[in-house]
């Protein structure tokens, strides 16, 4: 698991201290990084290390410890429009005499191909009138503002889990071609569920976001610490509040067809550290 190995000479104590050599052992998964993948980032430190920070992207990076030893995680999202290319991870090192040391490594990202997929929709769902395009951007600004909000906390235990057993009917980052004109990729992936199918979170986290929206209908987030997010679209009917603490497999609803929409399925959504990753990379994670 760990792929890269790193051993820095550290100064423990005074200047005049016996010298002792603590190592960090850095590696990462998965070893072929991808657009809209979750890095996991894994150190394991010798005693003579009291803490680490990280930085990559120009985003700061805080490690949590794995159970009581001296491993220590942090997990990193590749946004799915992220250029492919070779990009900088630094950790930071302090001893507990209080001396910093750094190390950097390379990571590199490589272009996925997600492919296109044509829809036809009616016209009034594609092109919108005035009132409608600020209703969408006044509720675009009430979403964003729940990935600045982030926990310091890990809620999440063990494995995630598919909130259905449904089978993929729109893939993650797919180009989105709405009555012959290009749109956005899909962030997330759309699910196959019956009507009144139970949809249940992906892990243990508190509700974050119960609301009525334009394009994903009856919407549900839940916060999983970390800056980690699952997001639930679609609902037919909801059955959490914000703020509610929920468990892993908790029914967060049912699945519907509400908001823009052909017909029942689950929209199926991560975000981590505002990165658009795939669902599916989460369900790696131990």
């Amino acid at each position: 698991m760990l792929s890269v190995f790193l051993s820095i000479l550290l100064l423990s104590g005074t200047a005049f201290a016996k010298q002792k050599e603590v190592s960090l052992k850095v590696g990462w998964l998965p070893r072929k990084i991808e657009q809209g993948d979750i890095c996991v980032v894994n150190v394991l430190v010798a005693k003579g290390i009291r803490s680490l920070t990280g930085e990559f992207q120009g985003k700061d990076l805080s490690f949590y410890k794995v159970k009581k030893g001296r491993l220590f995680r942090t997990l990193i999202g590749i946004d799915m429009e992220t250029d492919p290319g070779t990009y900088q991870l630094v950790i930071s090192a302090k001893s507990r005499s209080g001396k910093t040391v750094k190390g950097r490594y390379r990571i590199r990202i490589k272009e996925r191909d997600f492919g296109e997929q044509r829809i036809t929709l009616p016209e009034e769902m594609v092109e919108l009138d005035e009132d409608t395009l600020k209703q969408v951007e006044d509720e675009e600004k009430k979403v964003k503002e729940i990935w600045t909000k982030e926990r310091s906390d890990r809620l999440w235990r063990g494995k995630f889990i598919k909130p259905l057993d449904g089978e993929v009917i729109s893939p993650f980052g797919v180009r989105r071609i709405l009555n012959d004109l290009p749109r956005n990729r899909h962030s997330g992936v759309d699910l196959e569920a019956g009507m009144g199918e139970e949809i249940r979170s992906s892990n243990a986290g508190i509700v974050v976001l119960v609301d009525e929206l334009y394009f994903s209908g009856k919407s549900v987030v839940v916060d999983h610490g970390r800056g980690l997010y699952t997001m639930y679209f679609h609902l037919s009917r909801i059955d959490v509040e914000e703020g509610q603490r929920v468990k892993k497999g908790e029914v967060l609803g049912l699945a519907g067809s509400t908001g823009r929409s052909t017909g029942p399925h689950l929209h199926w959504g991560v975000r981590l550290h505002d990165a658009r990753v795939d669902p599916f990379s989460l369900l790696k994670l131990k």
